[in-house]
């Protein structure tokens, strides 16, 4: 996926995962409330620092 440069990486990071019952290491782009109980919806384990 391809975005402006403009836009940061959490608006559009549960659009880029695919993750079902997988373990996740990810920057903080990825820390937002948002991210995180989509990773948990998909049966996910998750390291992320908080946003």
């Amino acid at each position: 996926m391809l975005s402006k440069g403009e836009i940061s990486d959490s608006s559009v990071a549960v659009d880029l995962l695919n993750i079902s019952e997988s373990n996740m290491l990810a920057d903080k782009a990825y820390g937002t409330v948002e991210s995180r109980e989509y990773i948990e919806s998909q049966n996910a384990k998750y390291i992320v620092p908080l946003k």
